[in-house]
C-alpha cells in the first residue's frame, strides 16, 4: 500500500518485534534496519534486576547503561571491547549448568545473566546504523509520542464506533501530515 502512495522507506527502526521484521523485509527488503536502543536497554535490564548479585551481572548491567551514550563510532568500538572483555572472563560463567534432581533436567545456572547477553550478541548486526547514517533515528521514542498523542485522543472520545474511530485516526495522521507539511 505505502509503494502504491509512492512512499519509499529508507530505514526503519524497530523495538526488536519480528512480525514487524519480517513485514517489512517482505515488502522493503533492502530497507536498512535499525533496532531501538530504548528497547534493548530496556529488554536486558529487566532480566539482570536493579541489583544484580553476581559480578558478572554488575558488570553486564553498566555496560548495558552505557548504550544510549554511543554517539560515535570511536564509542561503538570501545562499548565492543568491553562488551568482548566481558564475555571473555564470564563467558564460562554464562554456560554453567545445574541439575535438578527432581527432573533431571540441566537448565542454565545463571539463565538471566545469559538472557541478557544473548540478546545483546543478537542485536549488534542492527545496533550502530545510526552512527553512519545521520538521518536514522537510534530509538522509536519520536513514533511512540506521536502515536501515544493518538492514543490519547481516541480515549477521550471513546464512545465512538469502529468506523467512526478508523475515520477519526484516518484525519488525525491527515492533519498531523499537513501541519508537518506547513512547518517545512
Amino acid at each position: 500500500m505505502l509503494q502504491e502512495l509512492g512512499v519509499t522507506i529508507s530505514s526503519f527502526t524497530t523495538d526488536g518485534s519480528e512480525n514487524i521484521i519480517r513485514a517489512v523485509k517482505y515488502t522493503h527488503p533492502h530497507t536498512l534496519r535499525q533496532r531501538c536502543l530504548v528497547h534493548i536497554e530496556r529488554e536486558c535490564l529487566s532480566w539482570l534486576t536493579q541489583h544484580p548479585r553476581t559480578s558478572a551481572g554488575i558488570m553486564l548491567r553498566r555496560l548495558i547503561r552505557q548504550i544510549n551514550s554511543i554517539r560515535t563510532n570511536n564509542d561503538r568500538i570501545f562499548w565492543l571491547r568491553g562488551l568482548d572483555r566481558w564475555h571473555e572472563e564470564y563467558g564460562e560463567f554464562i554456560r554453567q549448568k545445574s541439575v535438578n534432581a527432581e527432573t533431571e533436567e540441566m537448565p542454565y545456572t545463571h539463565d538471566k545473566v545469559r538472557k541478557a547477553y544473548i540478546y545483546l550478541k543478537r542485536a549488534i548486526p542492527n545496533m550502530f546504523k545510526f552512527l553512519d547514517r545521520p538521518d536514522v533515528p537510534k530509538n522509536t521514542k519520536a513514533i511512540e509520542s506521536f502515536f501515544g498523542h493518538l492514543k490519547d485522543n481516541l480515549r477521550i472520545h471513546r464512545g465512538l464506533s469502529f468506523m467512526h474511530r478508523i475515520k477519526f485516526s484516518r484525519w488525525y495522521l491527515y492533519f498531523s501530515n499537513e501541519r508537518n507539511r506547513n512547518i517545512e
